[in-house]
């Protein structure tokens, strides 16, 4: 499965890139499965994040900040069992010839829990086009070696500013 892993730094535009990327895909008439993590603010600091169903527009909350050892899975967030619920129900609808997208993975799912397990199988369709999964930078080795990717692209997004969505589409090889 061509795999293309999108990586950058912390608000550089990755979420609104791949968002971008499935409403093209869309409009092109690919089938297309998965979610974003839209970031929540109050007074200008994130404070968590809530899971978009790409297909549906459904949302959930996924993790509200906790403090530094009062967090889940030995992070700084409480995660809600109704975000990774959605999350299951996204990448179970993943179809031949589609394309699943996931917005991010992290160091809970490099561990294999979160949302890896869903991903793994999603990942197993018959005849799945591709996957474009949002990593952070440190974990992309990790990820690719989990994955066994062997049809894998790496972006960055500070090297792609506003063509990241045209050159996402372009690595996917459709």
């Amino acid at each position: 499965v061509r795999t293309v892993a999108v990586t950058g730094p912390p608000d550089s535009g990755k979420t609104a890139a791949v968002a971008e990327l499935a409403e093209s895909l869309l409009q092109k008439g690919v089938p297309v499965s998965g979610f974003i993590q839209v970031g929540e603010f109050e007074n200008e600091m994130k404070v968590g994040f809530r899971l978009r169903e790409i297909e549906s527009g459904d949302e959930a909350p996924l993790a509200r900040l906790a403090g530094r050892n009062d967090g889940d899975f030995g992070t700084r967030f409480v995660f809600s069992e109704e975000g990774f619920a959605l999350g299951r129900a996204a990448l179970g609808r993943t179809a031949p010839g589609g394309v699943v997208i996931v917005d991010e993975l992290g160091p809970v799912e490099i561990r294999g829990d979160g949302h890896m397990p869903s991903v793994l199988k999603a990942m197993q369709v018959p005849d799945l086009a591709a996957a474009v999964v949002v990593v952070r930078r440190s974990l992309v080795p990790s990820f690719l070696a989990i994955l066994e990717a062997t049809d894998a692209v790496v972006l960055d997004i500070d090297d792609l500013g506003d063509s990241a969505p045209e050159t996402i589409l372009h690595a996917l090889a459709l």
